[in-house]
């Protein structure tokens, strides 16, 4: 199975060490020019929104006007097929449906099969995220506003694994144990992670 969905959540637990961020820094992204991206839109400070790309060029962007301030904070990021969200600390933080180029098409732009954790894949020495990530999800299908808000609230009593899915939908939990970001940050290959739902050892 390809770790490739239509709609998707993406959430984790971040600390932000200052205000003063690289310009494009990056919480987690697929691919070089990225299927999607949870990151900051070239701005040097701790705005963090996200971004889609569909396979004819076309994009939808979130960016919110908001920073985050130094410490540990929940954000997430979700897109149903039509709109894209983002949330901080369990609240939205903006949304959109509207595409920017293209010919309007909404099919996400796999068109590699890695992913990159705390980094931009394009400049990683000088877009990296100075904080730390713990309890990064990556889930198929996009959740509520209500449940991306439970995920918040229930931050402080969660174990450091998450891992939440229903049966036969696919997902990635990863325990990073309050990952330190650095310019090597963690890159991996979808190709190297079981299908959690396969009982023949395949991978994604």
């Amino acid at each position: 199975a390809a770790l490739q969905p239509a709609t998707f959540t993406i959430a984790a637990d971040i600390y932000v060490n200052s205000t003063a961020q690289l310009a494009w820094w990056t919480i987690f992204d697929c691919t070089t020019y990225p299927a999607w991206a949870l990151r900051n839109e070239n701005s040097a400070d701790s705005r963090l929104g996200g971004r889609v790309v569909f396979s004819d060029g076309g994009y939808i962007s979130v960016f919110p006007a908001s920073a985050l301030a130094v410490g540990w904070h929940t954000v997430a990021m979700t897109y149903d097929g039509t709109t894209l969200a983002i949330y901080h600390d369990g609240a939205s933080a903006g949304s959109s449906s509207t595409i920017t180029g293209g010919g309007g098409s909404r099919t996400i732009n796999y068109s590699a099969q890695y992913m990159t954790i705390g980094n931009n894949q394009s400049n990683p020495t000088t877009r990296y995220f100075d904080g730390a990530i713990d309890n990064l999800l990556f889930y198929s299908g996009a959740k509520s506003a209500g449940w991306v808000s439970a995920f918040h609230y229930s931050d402080y009593t969660r174990p450091g694994l998450v891992c939440l899915r229903a049966p036969k939908e696919h997902s990635i939990g990863l325990d990073l144990g309050e990952m330190k970001v650095s310019p090597s940050a963690m890159t991996f290959e979808l190709n190297d992670i079981l299908d959690p739902n396969a009982t023949d050892g395949s991978k994604y």
